[in-house]
């Protein structure tokens, strides 16, 4: 584990800076924009980051292959050309997706606000353009994370904080207006291209003269097809509540169910800065106990993380009464601090269960863990109804907790069945 310590800590750093940044220039952006424009703006931002869904799976399907192949090799350049060319041509539907969409999003009253018309037709266009950009950005740090490079996909996290949150607050004083944002956040996606780029030209250069193949667009779409749609459940699973407590008997106590939420969530962001690290160092685990070198490190992380969290977790159960009156009122945390209890612990199961997830894809199995979601999915949305009207919002809150405790347990039975049977093979 001593191998993981400083791209870990990289990678924690990159992630952590941007919540930062949020939590400082987020009031100044609104108190600048207006309620209704940095709405809009927010509309942006979600649609930057939930069309890094739409990737296919390409972005990790990519660190997948490179990291199998000697780096440098040309089995990684024909990954690397086949991959960044699907990405380009997606981003590229992505963006005429966008820019098609201009009159239903002008007439749903998403452009009141930003100075007429024209504003937010620029904005859109510009949103429309940064399409390719950020899906072959996602592709370029796969393949640096399967390189084995975690420096320049941090600095380029760390870029897109900046233009994302701290560049907008000089801008609006400058101009105060929607689309010179929109442009500000293409131009740092352009720049994180550029850092990323560099900092893997040589493979670039081969991957340029590489010739693509059809089995290699099949490999790289099939395990990323099953990556895709559990990116796209997954996230389904994490949101549905809300809209389902919004619905229901008690929609008016929803914001001491998300507040509570949003909070603890962000503990996620340990493991996803150790597996994002290991699960490269997983997939090139070599030989005929690779199944064995692979689930030690899989172990291991979910120890370390699981020493790291217990204790925040527990700090969490025996003050979360204290802190939420501290933070918001005494009456808020009345309602609050049970749903925010379990919630902790919740997200502790939900962090020790990313390591056998990145453990399962390292050995290709994909297709596996987006069934597995997809069984979860149902069944979580036909119970929650059920635990709402039985226990209230507290109720939401033992639901997601049993989801994820479920997920964690079938994610760890998935791999101790694939370690056992790697064992098995080796010895017959």
């Amino acid at each position: 584990m001593r191998r993981i310590g400083a791209p870990v800590l990289i990678t924690f750093s990159s992630l952590v800076l941007p919540l930062a940044m949020a939590a400082w220039s987020v009031p100044l952006i609104i108190d600048r924009l207006g309620v209704v424009r940095f709405g809009t703006l927010t509309l942006v931002w979600g649609v930057f980051g939930y069309f890094s869904l739409f990737d296919f799976g390409i972005g990790r399907a990519l660190t997948k292959r490179v990291a199998e192949c000697e780096s440098g090799s040309p089995q990684a350049a024909v990954a690397v050309r086949v991959g960044l060319l699907l990405l380009l041509g997606l981003g590229v539907i992505a963006g005429l997706m966008i820019a098609a969409s201009y009159p239903l999003l002008r007439d749903s009253g998403l452009a009141k606000g930003s100075e007429g018309s024209p504003e937010f037709y620029r904005s859109i266009i510009w949103l429309a353009l940064g399409m390719p950009l950020l899906l072959l950005g996602t592709g370029l740090r796969g393949v640096l994370e399967g390189l084995g490079r975690f420096s320049p996909p941090a600095l380029a996290r760390i870029i897109l904080g900046i233009t994302t949150f701290a560049l907008p607050v000089p801008l609006l004083d400058i101009w105060p207006t929607l689309d010179v944002l929109v442009v500000g956040l293409v131009a740092g996606r352009a720049l994180t291209l550029a850092t990323q780029g560099w900092s893997c030209r040589k493979l670039l250069e081969m991957a340029l003269r590489a010739q693509g193949t059809g089995a290699e667009v099949r490999e790289i779409l099939g395990f990323g097809g099953w990556m895709m749609v559990s990116n796209l459940v997954s996230p389904l699973m994490v949101y549905v509540d809300r809209f389902v407590i919004a619905a229901s008997s008690v929609a008016s106590q929803l914001a001491y169910y998300t507040t509570p939420f949003e909070l603890v969530t962000r503990l996620l962001v340990l493991p996803a800065s150790v597996t994002t690290v290991l699960f490269p160092l997983m997939v090139q685990a070599q030989g005929t106990d690779r199944h064995q070198t692979a689930g030690r490190m899989m172990v291991r992380g979910m120890l370390a993380t699981l020493l790291v969290l217990l204790p925040v977790v527990i700090a969490g159960t025996v003050f979360a009464s204290d802190f939420l009156g501290w933070w918001l009122s005494p009456e808020f945390a009345a309602l609050a601090v049970a749903p925010t209890v379990l919630l902790c612990w919740g997200v502790l199961l939900n962090s020790l269960a990313q390591f056998p997830f990145s453990y399962l894809l390292s050995m290709g199995r994909a297709k596996q863990i987006a069934i597995l979601h997809l069984v979860e999915l149902p069944v979580y949305f036909i119970n929650l109804p059920w635990f709402l009207e039985t226990w209230g919002i507290v109720g939401a809150a033992i639901a997601w907790v049993a989801r994820v405790a479920f997920d964690f347990l079938a994610l760890s039975a998935l791999s101790a069945i694939m370690r056992f049977s790697g064992v098995r093979k080796r010895d017959e």
